[in-house]
């Protein structure tokens, strides 16, 4: 069984994959920019190179993967790809040729929602809907039109507000509102990341802050079925307070595994995904906030876990039974380099899981390259 890992931003969890898959039994191959970290990583058995992001050259490139490598599915590295998928999958069922036979136009189909669910897999606002819709739990929000609009919702619901642009991830475009001032300033800057996003017109949300655990769901899917995922909350996260994780404890939450059930079985959804949610301080119960339908950086530690999302997908493509998880409650683990680059002398790099790639050893260097170019950056920041 063959996929393929295809990733251009520079998301520290992508180049893990490739030795994930291949533990599990599959053929791997990636597509990827020269001298790109997934390029680095020596458990991939081809790397397809693109010359650079000129849409055609991408286009180019990835349709002669396809033909050539003929793989089940396709791992999404990150929202620059996933942005590019939802293109090639429009045009598929929009009757464009493309040069793929049915197998090639199949593997795409088996990376992503039904057609008409592709905009609430990247867009927040729609996805609220979609939650809605599905009667899963989730924070009050509204539609943001102008600045009049974010203050009456923070007067209905109460500060903090947290604002969001419609697209992004690891935190970007996020802000916590604690008053009027503040909650002008975030709406007038989101209003020009909206009009500066390629993705699409955008959307910007006022949603009510939910006080609690930050946490997020990591899983594996095919054709609608949900076949396993982990919740974990952030322990450490850079840059503070909505960036992405650097440490995470690992903890039980049944109902949080019924709620993605549904948005899988609605949207016909297959891949790796994320869903972030918060855990309420006071009652406990958890609140989906964002779908991330691409990798997300600690997938690849199913094994580790165990709870082993490649593993399960290979078994749901070969008929065999699914793996169960089995992750020990309150388990942690510190990311690597993602550790490290929020702080170089981290307690936890001694005292739980660190995930370091020393059999990796060229993907290894340019980590440490990069650790040492980040901390470079930010002392001379400093003076």
């Amino acid at each position: 069984m063959r996929i393929i890992v295809f990733g251009v931003d520079l998301w520290l969890g992508t180049p893990r994959m490739p030795k994930a898959l291949k533990e599990a039994g599959f053929e791997v191959a990636t597509i990827c920019l020269r001298d790109s970290m997934l390029s680095k990583t020596r458990f991939a058995d081809y790397h397809y190179i693109l010359p650079d992001l000129n849409a055609q050259n991408v286009a180019k490139t990835f349709i002669r993967a396809m033909k050539d490598w003929k793989p089940a599915m396709i791992a999404i590295g990150d929202e620059t790809v996933l942005s590019f998928m939802h293109n090639m999958l429009r045009a598929i069922e929009s009757g464009v040729d493309l040069g793929l036979d049915e197998e090639g136009k199949q593997a795409i189909r088996n990376s992503l929602p039904l057609p008409q669910y592709l905009t609430s897999s990247i867009d927040k606002f729609e996805f609220r809907k979609l939650l809605k819709e599905l009667e899963i739990r989730c924070p009050r929000s509204a539609d943001l039109l102008s600045t009049a609009d974010a203050l009456a919702f923070a007067e209905e619901v109460g500060y903090p507000v947290v604002v969001k642009s419609g697209v992004g991830a690891g935190g970007a475009g996020v802000a916590i509102c604690h008053d009027e001032d503040k909650l002008c300033d975030v709406y007038r800057r989101a209003v020009k990341m909206v009009r500066d996003l390629r993705h699409g017109k955008g959307h910007i949300t006022a949603e009510e802050f939910v006080k609690g655990t930050l946490a997020s769901l990591a899983s594996i899917s095919f054709q609608g079925e949900f076949l396993i995922g982990t919740s974990s909350e952030k322990v450490e996260c850079h840059p503070a307070p909505t960036g992405p994780s650097t440490v995470r404890r690992y903890f039980n939450m049944p109902e949080v595994l019924e709620f993605a059930s549904r948005v899988i079985r609605k949207t016909r959804f297959s891949g790796f995904c994320g869903m972030d949610f918060i855990v309420h301080e006071e009652t406990k119960l958890p609140y989906i906030i964002e779908w991330n339908a691409r990798l997300t950086p600690h997938v690849n530690l199913g094994k580790i876990i165990n709870a082993d999302y490649c593993l399960a997908l290979n078994h749901k493509m070969n008929g065999l039974p699914l793996p169960e998880a089995k992750v020990e409650e309150g388990m942690m683990i510190a990311l690597y380099p993602q550790e490290l680059i929020r702080d170089r002398n981290s307690k936890w790099v001694n005292t739980i899981y660190h995930d370091v790639p020393t059999d990796d050893p060229e993907l290894l260097a340019a980590f440490e390259a990069y650790i040492e170019e980040r901390w470079a950056k930010r002392l001379a920041a400093e003076n």
